[in-house]
């Protein structure tokens, strides 16, 4: 994939003959791609009138982070008279995280005519319920899937969502977020359904074999206050909250805590914990544009309003 300047990628723009959503990342565009396809009644494999790009394409020098790239591009093309839609992460805007964890959204939010948030942190939080959940192992390990075993991820999914959202906070209050994705696995987590725990120390072990300057009573009892703010709220605001990629690696660390009883064997516990990360998010993208699409999940409406626009005027 040819990467542009930002010039380069505006120039682009003038000559393409579809309309354009530029997001930030991979995951993002694999469920942009499947929201579109739903919602616009795109036969799979058929691009349609939409081109959906990630920040891959543009080379932005100056140490901008994607959403900055997304934000600027969308900036550049409003001013040019270009046709662009954009989709970011909210990540903590609009949130108040102490004394209490509030979400002063609560909803989507757009900016400007076509510059739109996610709901939570990231796209990820979209994939962080038990229908996710199911959908993959259902897909990739059906056979730990039982009555047993869904009950079991039905009452220790909140424990562990509340452990994602505090770990998440005290990672950001310390700056060390970046440094914590990849080291979580499922011997972070120990406990019964339906409550587990986080090994909060071995975290910090983690961080600090990574170069990271973290002072493990301080870590702990960050986390501590944060389980309490947590402990006072509601379950969504928990799931928006909770940081993307630390979030998706916690998560599924400790589903497969909770299932290893059903795994046949190691690698089961490993795969499920830690591997087919490219699976688990198109998977858990297609469950959430079903549940989007039969109402069961909240909609952006906003975002589905504009595609649909977009491929009406094709």
């Amino acid at each position: 994939m040819t990467a542009h300047s930002m010039e380069g990628y505006l120039s682009a723009l003038t000559i393409r003959e579809h309309p354009t959503l530029l997001v930030e990342g991979k995951n993002d565009k694999k469920t942009i791609d499947r929201l579109y396809s739903f919602v616009c009644s795109v036969e799979p494999g058929d691009a349609g009138p939409l081109v959906v790009d990630s920040t891959e394409v543009i080379k932005e020098p100056g140490g901008h982070g994607a959403r900055q790239i997304v934000e600027m591009a969308y900036a550049r093309a409003a001013a040019e008279g270009l046709s662009l839609g954009a989709l970011v992460d909210r990540e903590y805007r609009e949130f108040d995280l102490r004394p209490d964890l509030v979400d002063r959204l609560v909803g989507h939010h757009t900016e400007a005519a076509a510059l739109f948030w996610t709901r939570g942190h990231s796209i990820e939080n979209y994939f962080f319920v038990e229908h996710a959940v199911l959908a993959f192992l259902t897909l990739q390990f059906s056979h730990v899937v039982n009555a047993a075993s869904r009950a079991a991820l039905s009452s220790t999914l909140p424990s562990v969502l509340t452990w994602c959202c505090a770990i998440s906070l005290a990672a950001r209050e310390l700056a060390v977020i970046g440094r914590c994705e990849g080291l979580v696995g499922p011997d972070h987590w120990f406990g019964n359904p339906p409550t587990l725990s986080f090994d909060v120390s071995a975290l910090t072990a983690g961080l600090q074999s990574r170069g990271a300057s973290v002072d493990a009573e301080k870590f702990d009892r960050l986390v501590q206050e944060y389980l309490a703010i947590a402990g006072r709220v509601d379950g969504p605001t928990i799931r928006w909250a909770i940081h993307g990629n630390i979030g998706q690696d916690m998560l599924w660390a400790g589903v497969a805590r909770i299932i290893q009883p059903w795994c046949r064997g190691a690698e089961d516990h490993e795969q499920i914990g830690s591997g087919h990360n490219d699976l688990k998010v198109r998977v858990s993208a297609q469950e959430w544009v079903e549940r989007v699409e039969s109402g069961d999940e909240e909609e952006p409406a906003a975002l589905i309003a504009w595609l649909r626009s977009q491929r009406e005027a094709a």
